[in-house]
């Protein structure tokens, strides 16, 4: 009886934890949605505030306004951006319930801390960056453990011309030295890249050329959207590879026919 009862047991929890799941995963792609429309700024808006008046948690609807707050940047809409930030309830993105949890939410920090500074730095409106870092890091204690939050206080430096610009960081980062944060393993690649970016940037801001050994790293992260986007923000234009000249063909030459044997003629 009592191992019919665990079994029971064990199935809801299964159940649940399914229904639970699937209900993030489609919540997540409705908010997603928001992303498809940076073609045209009205139907943008729009569907932002659909989405957005459609969220029935704190922490969809502030991951909605942060996408949103993307579309600001990206159609130049500081005073919209700064009303946006004022609404921004950071803490529903890493409290669902009253368990903190960074994690659950990387993508928004990685909005948040890099890509939105990102396209305010290459829109010309630096002056913004501070009071969303100032917004932000009323919650340090807790998103300070975030890999994805270090690399945009390092950025923070590029943007605004301090210290060594993230460069050291920069480095460590590519060499794999960041012990004691907390990522997402399938995105560890992307901050790597972004960090290869800039190092990059602050390389050409310098005089110095690009590495050779940096170019199949950038190559690679040009092809994806993202990065694409991220190298032309930063305003690094890689070389044209060089075309591959074609090897000669290799061609059998038939032997003179006054040199040849009869045992060469298979006779």
């Amino acid at each position: 009886m009592r191992i019919m009862l665990l079994v029971l047991i064990m199935l809801l929890y299964l159940i649940a934890r399914s229904f639970f799941v699937t209900k993030h995963g489609s919540r997540l792609r409705t908010v997603l949605t928001i992303m498809d429309h940076l073609d045209d700024e009205t139907t943008f808006y729009n569907h932002a505030e659909e989405i957005i008046q459609g969220c029935d948690t704190p922490e969809y609807l502030n991951k909605a306004l942060v996408l949103k707050m993307f579309g600001d940047a990206y159609f130049r809409k500081g005073d919209l951006l700064q009303e946006d930030l004022e609404k921004l309830q950071v803490d529903a993105l890493y409290n669902a319930g009253g368990k903190i949890n960074p994690n659950d939410h990387e993508d928004s920090w990685f909005y948040l801390f890099l890509a939105i500074p990102n396209k305010l730095y290459h829109t010309g409106s630096v002056d913004l960056i501070a009071p969303l870092y100032d917004a932000l890091d009323k919650h340090a204690e807790v998103l300070d453990q975030m890999l994805v939050v270090k690399l945009g206080r390092e950025a923070k430096k590029f943007y605004e011309g301090t210290d060594d610009l993230g460069a050291a960081f920069f480095q460590q980062l590519l060499d794999g030295d960041y012990p004691g944060y907390r990522y997402n393993k399938h995105l560890i690649g992307i901050y790597k890249n972004i960090a290869e970016a800039f190092l990059t940037r602050i390389a050409l801001n310098e005089g110095k050329g690009i590495p050779e050994e940096s170019l199949p790293g950038l190559r690679a992260f040009q092809q994806s959207t993202l990065g694409n986007r991220w190298l032309k923000e930063l305003g690094v234009e890689l070389p044209a590879e060089p075309e591959e000249i074609p090897e000669p063909e290799e061609t059998i030459e038939e032997p003179d026919q006054e040199d040849s044997t009869e045992e060469d003629k298979g006779l």
